[in-house]
């Protein structure tokens, strides 16, 4: 079960409560030109591989960070993932969620604000173009997060689960919402400012495996909202990561 439900009714933990180590910049909405530079980053990860049928994230529903990204399929059938964050923390933070998926069609390439995955052979140009370690299958460990950005990425995938049900369980989205806008004030404000018919219609026809992608065209305003939660509130949504 996902969204709003398998978000009200996991574990709830003080979010203040995990390791503050990470530093972590005040913004977590980056500027027009912060937001043409990870592009333009993308743009030049993408370059070096041999796929197709690009699918463009807007930014990552699932984690406090600004995000850019974009995937594409080999000839063979192989997925292949590129995202750049907008801080340096923040690839090997989003990587813990992907662990236990590397294996023999899919390896990493990864830098300080960004990674690659892949199969060996098609995301092995990306390591030599930009200077980096050979592809492997191994995560690397992160820093925890802060207990305001934990805060952050709790409150960015409730959010995210209640557009999910908005569009996939309308009747679970409107029994769960009350509960939703009594744990983040302003909750129903956000979602029905956010959820236009134009993102309610590419939400609709998008298939899973573009499902994703979708809701990251609505974390801005959603990254607005949750900027300012403090650390100690909210609860562990248990959203299932995009990577599994």
């Amino acid at each position: 079960m996902t969204g709003i439900a398998t978000a009200i009714v996991a574990t709830t933990v003080a979010v203040g409560a995990t390791g503050c180590t990470a530093s972590e910049p005040e913004g977590s909405a980056p500027t027009a030109t912060s937001a043409a530079a990870l592009e333009k980053q993308v743009d030049r990860l993408r370059a070096h591989l041999a796929c197709d049928g690009d699918v463009s994230w807007a930014d990552d529903p699932y984690f406090w960070d600004s995000m850019r990204g974009v995937d594409c399929t080999t000839p063979d059938g192989q997925p292949v993932f590129v995202r750049v964050y907008a801080h340096d923390d923040s690839a090997a933070q989003v990587l813990q969620d992907w662990k236990g998926t590397f294996g023999a069609h899919r390896a990493l390439i990864r830098g300080s604000d960004w990674f690659v995955i892949g199969p060996e052979e098609t995301i092995a140009p990306v390591s030599s173009a930009e200077s980096v370690a050979a592809p492997s299958v191994r995560v690397p460990d992160a820093e925890p997060l802060t207990g305001r950005a934990e805060a952050r990425t709790t409150c960015v995938r409730f959010l995210s689960a209640a557009a999910q049900d908005r569009v996939r369980a309308p009747e679970q989205f409107r029994s769960e919402l009350p509960k939703l806008d009594a744990l983040y004030p302003g909750t129903k404000t956000v979602l029905d400012e956010a959820l236009t018919t134009e993102h309610l219609e590419a939400l609709e026809q998008a298939p899973d495996t573009q499902f994703a992608a979708r809701l990251g065209d609505l974390a801005g305003p959603f990254k607005r909202f949750c900027r300012d939660v403090p650390p100690e509130s909210g609860a562990e949504p248990g959203q299932a990561s995009p990577a599994a």
